[in-house]
């Protein structure tokens, strides 16, 4: 079992580690704000995926999935790998967070997050490992984040005083001041689901490693 303290500190290994600061690290500290305003940090998320984790484990046992990835005895040259009818919606939508809705957003990555906790080897190497090997041309759910990144960078720019702007949204929807109208809206709030998502993918990577629970 995971145990989680209150300073964050884990008894993992550094690969453990090395998986989860590249989903803190996705986000560059120029667009994040949750260090700025109290009830924000990590270890929330950290508590809630190890939580999560333990049920979905208890919920796959019966279906006896493997606990590694099986490597292929076969595979055809040239073939072109397709992740899918359902992850290529979720794949699709994630690429096009910037320009959504919030509250779809948070339907989103809700969805995307419940399926990596499963405990099947090969959804957490697809949804989790930033270093897994992609054929050209194909895209892990890490990879489209980093092309949502590069073009949040690109967007912002053209926001004046985005910084401020970013940390009065985030204070907004937790509350702490009046809803008011503001410029790129959809886009400061898409950065904050973007922000938050990294950091609960980062917690989940972190409290699935090494191993499942017994």
């Amino acid at each position: 079992m995971v145990r989680v303290h209150r300073d964050g500190l884990h008894s993992k290994t550094s690969s453990s580690m090395c998986l989860c600061f590249s989903f803190l690290c996705l986000v560059p500290d120029a667009v994040k704000t949750s260090d700025l305003v109290a009830g924000c940090g990590y270890d929330t998320y950290l508590v809630d995926a190890h939580r999560m984790f333990q049920g979905c484990c208890v919920n796959a046992r019966e279906w006896k999935w493997p606990l590694v990835p099986k490597h292929l005895e076969s595979c055809e040259p040239g073939g072109i790998f397709y992740e899918g009818d359902f992850l290529k919606v979720l794949f699709d939508r994630m690429a096009q967070i910037l320009q959504q809705p919030y509250d779809l957003n948070l339907q989103i990555t809700s969805v995307v997050s419940k399926i990596a906790l499963f405990p099947h080897p090969h959804l957490h190497e697809y949804l989790l490992d930033p270093y897994i090997n992609l054929a050209p041309g194909c895209r892990s759910l890490f990879s489209v984040i980093v092309r949502v990144i590069g073009d949040l960078m690109q967007r912002i720019q053209r926001v004046a005083q985005f910084p401020s702007k970013l940390l009065l949204v985030r204070r907004q929807l937790m509350g702490l001041e009046p809803e008011a109208e503001l410029d790129h809206a959809m886009l400061l709030k898409a950065v904050i689901v973007l922000e938050e998502f990294c950091k609960e993918l980062a917690a989940i990577a972190f409290v699935k490693y090494p191993s499942e629970p017994d």
